[in-house]
């Protein structure tokens, strides 16, 4: 949401990159009513430059959910795919600042999937069948790893955010963010080494396999009928955030008691801001419902797999265990794992070029901390954006998976904030590989202190 984050009236919802942020938002007090955002990414299918039309929403289902092989072109010059799914629904949230202390109370559902490094072979044999033919008796190795996960989860958190040091002249302020998590369910499947082919008859000979899946999903295995919404909740964890940002204050910046306060005429508080933080550090534990499957040094041959029969996992493992050569294949129920969150490193940087308008830098770096885990998009991003206290206007420009481009715009009015980071699929600039929508309904408080009166009874004034 680079729309909003490189807002400095976003209020609570810059948090979100960066802790630390909390502390220079121009309001003393900061509401949030709701902010969502839904989004995508991958490197696989897209849609050309041109071929969008408006009315693909309004027909979504027959225009592209029942014509989906042929709405969507396909990269096959890649030999490597990845993909990413992921939203947020943000509930009531508030920031506030008493003195140099900033204290933020968010809650939040989150969603996020991804695929890492995902074999071009099997991508298309996942969507054409094994009956591909221009696939067929190649040897394919891939010594490598790749993953595929998913996650969900609810979380409630508090954020504080202080001054290390300053002068008129500087600001370092450090923040940290805390959050309870409760997961309603997790998946991750890894291979560490997969080597096979298929024939023309549709029969699968695997070499070695080397894989491992965990699963923690609402739904019965043995049928895979969804559970009741009462055991909606399959463990627990914690994540944390934390950031320092540094600021070099403007000339006009003054004083005002104790407290480096914003004044309600100031439109570029500083020259320039740099801030480092890393995100989501954490993990829950998957207690409920869960499942894990093992392949260690397999070989076997899968004759001619019909998987349109299957009518469960077990179905499916039976089959392959009847092929089995060499190896093991091991099944587990109810044992708790861990599941890690989409861990980043990200630096910002907003540049003031005067009479409002802003140039702001930003870079996202996932961070693979563990193996059961779920990823992040890795991006760089440059917003420039004109801003005021009651409207602003920013035109995201980035750089997914540091390879894929996207044009963006954000539009702030009042309270309510909407944005898009694939405007340029839109308008047929570029192909479109995935989006960004986001919007929030906030709003804030620049003065917080009581009026006190002078020797004049009728006039009052602002601490």
């Amino acid at each position: 949401m680079a729309g909003i984050v490189s807002d400095r009236y976003s209020g609570v919802n810059r948090g979100m990159i960066n802790p630390a942020l909390l502390f220079h938002s121009p309001n003393c007090i900061d509401f949030s009513l709701v902010t969502a955002h839904i989004g995508g990414q991958n490197n696989y299918l897209y849609l050309p430059a041109g071929d969008f039309r408006a009315g693909d929403f309004i027909r979504f289902r027959s225009r592209i959910l029942e014509n989906y092989d042929n709405y969507f072109s396909e990269r096959q010059q890649e030999e490597l795919y990845n993909g990413f799914l992921y939203g947020r629904l943000q509930g009531p949230a508030v920031r506030f600042r008493y003195n140099k202390h900033v204290f933020a109370f968010t809650n939040a559902l989150r969603t996020m999937s991804s695929a890492n490094r995902v074999p071009g072979h099997m991508v298309r044999f996942a969507r054409r069948g094994l009956a591909y033919s221009p696939q067929h008796d190649i040897i394919y190795s891939e010594p490598q790893p790749f993953q595929m996960a998913t996650m969900g989860w609810l979380e409630a958190g508090m954020s504080y955010a202080t001054e290390l040091a300053g002068r008129r002249s500087y600001s370092l302020t450090t923040g940290a963010s805390a959050r309870l998590l409760l997961p309603y369910h997790a998946a991750s499947a890894r291979s560490d080494e997969l080597d096979y082919f298929v024939t023309p008859q549709r029969n699968v000979f695997i070499n070695r396999f080397d894989f491992e899946a965990y699963g923690a999903l609402p739904m019965i295995y043995n049928t895979l009928e969804f559970t009741r919404t009462d055991k909606l909740i399959r463990g627990s964890g914690f994540s944390f955030d934390l950031g320092i940002s540094y600021i070099q204050n403007s000339n006009n910046f003054r004083k005002k008691g104790r407290d480096r306060l914003y004044t309600a005429s100031r439109d570029e508080p500083y020259n320039y801001q740099i801030s480092f933080s890393l995100l989501d550090i954490g993990f829950v534990n998957m207690t409920q419902n869960t499942r894990y499957n093992k392949f260690e040094e397999v070989a076997l041959v899968w004759e001619n797999p019909q998987t349109e029969t299957y009518n469960n996992f077990n179905d499916m493992l039976n089959e392959m265990e009847e092929g089995l050569i060499s190896g093991e294949i091991t099944r587990a129920d109810g044992e708790s794992f861990r599941m890690y969150l989409p861990t980043a490193a990200s630096i910002q940087a907003d540049y003031s070029l005067g009479n409002n308008f802003f140039a702001y830098f930003l870079w996202v770096q996932d961070l693979p901390v563990a193996k059961t885990r779920v990823s992040r998009p890795s991006y760089i991003g440059f917003v420039p954006r004109y801003e005021t206290r009651w409207f602003s206007v920013s035109l995201p420009l980035t750089l997914h998976e540091y390879s894929l481009p996207r044009a963006g715009i954000a539009f702030r009015i009042g309270f309510l904030t909407i944005g898009a980071e694939q405007a340029g699929g839109i308008l047929n600039i570029n192909d479109i590989d995935g989006m960004d929508v986001y919007f929030s309904i906030q709003w804030g408080f620049e003065n917080c202190r009581p009026t006190r009166k002078k020797t004049n009874p009728c006039m009052n004034y602002w601490r």
